[in-house]
């Protein structure tokens, strides 16, 4: 329900009926602890000062998570906090959380009316998208990625543009779902390490075997070769 493991445990529930509001204390009750840098098993130092976080509401109380995270006393690295399994790094929210929060953000109309719904402000929903986007984009691998389109769609007022890129081996063969697998331009540029180049209005890119095609003027859009 909170996403604990062994070396953590609940060991205060409160409830209060006026705020709507559940809060819960955990403890680390584990006999080591981690570097959350380098990952080496070290001495505990101490605990950081109390946090808290936003958990799934229980009923319609909305639920609060709060905890005293140890310190870790790394020779390599020196004193971090460690990580904790409910939540990201530096997010006042639980996993869980954040992840019934896309949900409500992709079946609501906008994302005002979605951070409405969930009790949090505009910019709040937005920070959790951006993890959302981070979290997505680790896990992704580009290792099978050899054909990609790019093209640039606009959204809003004005001259705002945003560059998609999609692999287009996967867009022709179809999925389950339908859709396409788009690859960040971004992640392309840095872990790819595309040079491009300007040939007659269109872009290409050939670095580890991977072909890259602006779809703008370009008459050989469809080429693979």
């Amino acid at each position: 329900m909170v996403g604990l493991n062994a070396d953590w445990s609940v060991t205060d529930v409160k409830l209060d009926v006026a705020e709507k509001m559940l809060r819960l204390t955990v403890e680390y009750v584990g006999q080591g602890v981690v570097c959350p840098d380098c990952g080496t098993s070290c001495a505990m130092k101490d605990h950081a000062a109390e946090r808290s976080w936003r958990h799934l509401d229980a009923m319609q109380f909305q639920t609060i998570l709060t905890a005293r995270v140890p310190r870790s006393h790394c020779n390599e690295c020196g004193v971090k906090t460690i990580a904790v399994p409910w939540s990201g790094k530096h997010s006042r929210f639980t996993l869980l959380f954040e992840a019934f929060a896309i949900e409500v953000l992709l079946a609501a109309s906008s994302i005002q009316s979605a951070a409405e719904l969930l009790r949090i402000d505009w910019s709040t929903a937005q920070e959790i998208m951006k993890r959302a986007v981070e979290r997505g984009l680790q896990r992704r691998s580009l290792e099978d990625v050899r054909h990609v389109g790019i093209d640039e769609k606009s959204f809003g007022k004005g001259q705002d543009y945003v560059s998609v890129m999609t692999d287009l081996d996967a867009s022709s063969s179809g999925s389950e779902s339908g859709s396409h697998h788009r690859v960040s331009q971004s992640v392309v540029e840095y872990t790819v390490g595309v040079a491009a180049e300007e040939d007659s209005g269109c872009l290409h890119g050939h670095v580890a075997g991977l072909r890259v095609q602006h779809r703008g003027e370009c008459s050989k859009s469809t080429d693979r070769a």
